[in-house]
């Protein structure tokens, strides 16, 4: 993540519109806000569709414990809690530290917590995701869904609108890639300051575009094709989408980030 300036982020928060999904055996979509602190943890809250609650959204959290985030070994806090709808409502995801514990919440009732070794995020930014993880095949929907008022919490414990946010695409660490003449299967669709679809059907842009500053929103530049090198692994946006091959797993993102 790049660093926010002087500015130690302690919390982060977005509101996601509750999106039900067509039942799809193999998708496995989820909608959350994150943040990855100093030493290697992670956390993120938000709302997940599985083929084993045919496809209904409903409310998770998950930590990766410290260096966790690095290896790939997460906990779910919970993957089975209630459900967020009906369709098109929407629900606000946050999390907090006090101390060295994290709690995540949903409309702000406590969803869960962890001690995760460190109190604030370094200069990490935080950053809202769509995602498709474990398929097999690039054409799966995702959304797509719209998120909104971003914002993340200094040392004080005062809330602040993110004041700018970049788009990225990219396959997770590990990761196998699409060919270099495939077209990227997601992307995102600014509506305004703070507001933006991500997911199935709208363009894609160039990595670190920037879609929206103090200034207003900017339309991002869409592309018909991404090579590898464009879709670099980084950690810096919003939209993560997972994709994989049938002997290896990869990764790709419809992130939009914050620089605050």
């Amino acid at each position: 993540m790049r660093p926010i300036d002087s500015v130690d982020v302690t919390g982060a928060s977005v509101q996601i519109k509750t999106h039900v999904p067509r039942y799809n055996p193999n998708a496995y979509t989820s909608y959350w806000v994150g943040l990855d602190l100093p030493n290697g943890a992670f956390i993120q809250v938000g709302y997940v569709s599985w083929p084993s609650n045919d496809g209904y959204p409903v409310r998770f959290w998950e930590y990766f414990p410290p260096k966790g985030a690095d290896l790939g070994s997460g906990f779910l806090g919970d993957s089975e809690g209630e459900a967020v709808g009906p369709n098109g409502t929407w629900y606000t995801y946050s999390i907090k530290s006090n101390g060295d514990t994290w709690f995540a919440y949903v409309n702000g009732t406590l969803e869960g917590s962890y001690d995760l070794g460190a109190s604030s995020s370094g200069g990490n930014t935080p950053y809202a995701v769509a995602e498709v993880e474990g398929a097999y095949v690039t054409n799966i929907p995702l959304g797509p869904v719209e998120f909104r008022n971003l914002e993340y919490r200094d040392v004080n414990g005062i809330w602040h609108n993110v004041s700018s946010a970049v788009a990225w695409m990219w396959y997770g660490v590990g990761s196998g890639m699409l060919p270099s003449d495939a077209r990227f299967p997601y992307g995102l669709k600014v509506l305004g300051v703070n507001d933006w679809i991500a997911g199935t059907g709208l363009s894609t842009a160039y990595n670190n575009t920037s879609i929206w500053s103090a200034s207003g929103a900017i339309s991002a530049v869409a592309i018909n094709s991404t090579s590898a090198s464009t879709l670099s692994v980084r950690s810096t946006l919003t939209g993560i989408e997972r994709l994989a091959s049938r002997n290896r797993t990869f990764k790709s993102i419809s992130r939009l980030c914050c620089s605050l």
